[in-house]
């Protein structure tokens, strides 16, 4: 651990402990004329090529910049006040300026429905809220950039100590959590001994620890683990142009990015696109990196900290086209993580823990064991020092700790007390082994009551399907009686997808499907080429499935009426050959019927060399595909596209 960091750790924490553990506390001890932090990089974000920087000394003054804008603007303290931006150093000006104005800051999630946004703006009476030029809501917008603009010397200023947060919105109903400084305080206030268990996790590279803000802060994920655990000692943000998975990679080698939090979906990405590339090598490559996995694993197991740097220069070309080699430490959290993806991103040497933590009480646990032998259980690790778990009657995990919100409005009333006996009822099934490390083994409400009456896991059963199918899946309870539930599964397609890949998937699912016991096996099984989730989710939702069932955005194909269809052969008529036309059409300012299936596209039709790269780029973004240039020299026409995107589409077979 850094001197300079270690300093500032016990600086920090001391004085927190002996304040009042408000947020003007907090703000104080990060920001104020005696902090520690003002000359450190608060963030940094490119700049077109060139990385822009900002200090906690200059964050301090547009905070204070903003909160005049906010009293010039308002008027009336105490009042919520909304903040529609992304992930941004203005994003925790906006937060810490609502404070400091004598307001409390309500983190909008721009990606609910906009009516249940708008209903909790009238709950919480919201009148205004800060964002940049454009708002789709109806509170009156204050630009930032105006508000930070203002004359006002005022330097006393009379600090709120409450936030609120709308949970997810998957159930449709208005929940908003509403916390004060104390609840964070106490959440910050696990670190001396996270850090005691876990050295790793202050893990520095090249002199410096930079936190990449993929996870949103206006998640108790992103604004906890990500922005309150770090900034609070003083380490960067590295902020993300958009959320692209080329921007992400490119983003964390460029800054050279140390910690990423993220949820399992961008993980199972990584392990998906990783594995892909593997196979594409062919059988001897890939019982190489095979090799590669078994033997790192086994030497991380028994030197941790040398194993993960050998792991690392083993993987040395992996890694480039990563992350690059500065990541130190990853956590996964938000919903379950694979087996697979923790078994084989931890061989590699990138450090994957799992942890757990909720909207309504904060984050409060993490696998920090250094081991991947223990990292690959799939543990929540140990509740933190300020916090308890145990296990109910029924089966769920209960938590007990300071760092719960202090109340939940939900539709729009308060509620008396969130709590049973001082415990949560987090709802999730849990155990714990005889080490005192705790496993979540799924939600109580997805349970399906089976046949016989047995309790079928849904959790459990995509974790059984996951090493088989590569699409994006889920499990639901049939419609019906709750003596009459069965296990369903949704695999989402696109729509380009051949019948014979089709086919390979359905015989896959159908073996996976028989390896289990019979009770538990699932009953009916659905194709859709609509999205089974929304593009900005953290996972696939159930309720979320149900509802686009039900409303018909979500559309279902039989298994077997899909088996039913005949392989295709090469048609120019057919759906995919006819968008691949229109897309070389519309990159060579031609009309569909001028491209010819087999004519060149640079001798027959002209194109220049940025004409393919447009083209090239096009399709790529409209199948979701990686069609690379030096792997695709050979794609010229119509047909040739037609091939390689339709053996992409087709898992690479």
């Amino acid at each position: 651990m850094d001197k300079k960091f270690r300093l500032i750790l016990k600086n920090n924490t001391t004085i927190l402990e002996n304040s009042n553990k408000d947020f003007e506390s907090i703000y104080n001890i990060m920001f104020g004329a005696d902090s520690l932090l003002l000359e450190n990089v608060f963030c940094e974000q490119l700049d077109g090529y060139r990385i822009k920087s900002l200090t906690y000394a200059q964050i301090a003054q547009r905070i204070r910049s903003i909160a005049c804008g906010i009293n010039e603007a308002c008027f009336q303290q105490h009042q919520y006040i909304g903040i529609d931006l992304e992930n941004s150093a203005d994003w925790i000006a906006c937060f810490w300026a609502i404070l400091m104005s004598g307001n409390k800051p309500f983190l909008i999630n721009s990606r609910h429905p906009l009516a249940l946004e708008e209903g909790m703006f009238k709950s919480l009476n919201i009148q205004y809220i800060i964002g940049k030029d454009t708002s789709i809501y109806s509170p009156c917008l204050l630009n930032v950039d105006k508000l930070a603009e203002s004359s006002c010397n005022n330097e006393m200023f009379t600090f709120e100590n409450e936030f609120a947060l709308p949970t997810s919105a998957t159930s449709l109903n208005e929940k908003i959590c509403i916390y004060t400084g104390s609840e964070i305080a106490t959440q910050i206030l696990n670190t001396p001994e996270i850090l005691a268990e876990s050295k790793s996790i202050a893990s520095f590279y090249k002199g410096h620890i930079k936190q990449l803000c993929f996870l949103p802060f206006y998640h108790i994920f992103g604004l906890s683990a990500v922005y309150f655990w770090f900034s609070f000692f003083g380490v960067t943000l590295v902020f993300l142009k958009d959320y692209s998975a080329d921007t992400i990679l490119k983003t964390c080698r460029r800054h050279e990015a140390t910690h990423i939090f993220a949820v399992p979906l961008l993980w199972h990405t990584v392990e998906k696109q990783l594995l892909r590339e593997v196979k594409k090598m062919g059988e001897k490559q890939e019982k190489k990196f095979n090799k590669g996995v078994s033997l790192c694993t086994k030497i991380q197991n028994i030197f941790p900290s040398l194993g993960n740097k050998i792991a690392k220069k083993v993987f040395k070309d992996v890694h480039k086209k990563l992350f690059g080699d500065s990541v130190q430490f990853c956590i996964s959290g938000g919903s379950y993580v694979n087996d697979s993806t923790l078994h084989t991103l931890n061989a590699i040497g990138l450090p994957i823990h799992n942890g757990f933590g909720m909207s309504e009480i904060g984050i409060t646990s993490v696998e920090l064991r250094n081991k991947p032998k223990y990292r690959n259980l799939n543990s929540i690790g140990r509740p933190f020092s300020q916090v308890e778990y145990k296990i109910s009657d029924e089966g769920t995990l209960l938590v007990r700790s300071n760092s719960i919100c202090k109340q939940m409005m939900i539709n729009g009333r308060l509620c008396a007390n969130i709590q049973n006996d001082g415990w949560f009822d987090t709802g999730d099934f849990a155990r714990v082994d005889e080490h005192g490390y705790y496993y979540i083994l799924g939600r109580r409400s997805d349970v399906i009551i089976g046949e016989n009456g047995e309790n079928i896991n849904p959790d459990l059963l995509e974790k059984h399907f996951a090493p088989h199918i590569n699409q994006p899946f889920c499990i639901i309870k049939s419609e019906g009686e709750s003596t009459q539930q069965a296990p369903v599964m949704i695999v989402q397609v696109n729509k380009y997808t051949s019948v014979a890949y089709l086919h390979n998937i359905i015989k896959t699912i159908y073996e996976a499907n028989h390896e289990l016991p019979m009770t538990s096996r699932v009953r009916e099984f659905y194709f859709t080429d609509n999205e089974i989730a929304a593009k900005t989710a953290v996972k696939v939702s159930r309720q979320y499935v149900r509802r686009g069932i039900d409303n018909g955005s979500i559309v279902l194909i039989p298994f077997s009426q899909a088996q039913e269809r005949q392989p295709e052969a090469f048609d120019e008529n057919n759906a995919l050959a006819v968008r691949i036309k229109e897309i070389v059409a519309k990159d060579l300012n031609k009309q569909p019927e001028e491209i010819g299936v087999d004519m060149h596209i640079v001798f027959d039709l002209g194109a220049t060399s940025l004409d393919y790269f447009a083209i090239i780029a096009n399709l790529n973004t409209e199948f979701d595909i990686s069609l690379k240039l030096d792997e695709n020299s050979s794609c010229y026409t119509v047909r040739s596209f037609y091939e390689t995107i339709s053996k992409e589409l087709s898992g690479g077979k």
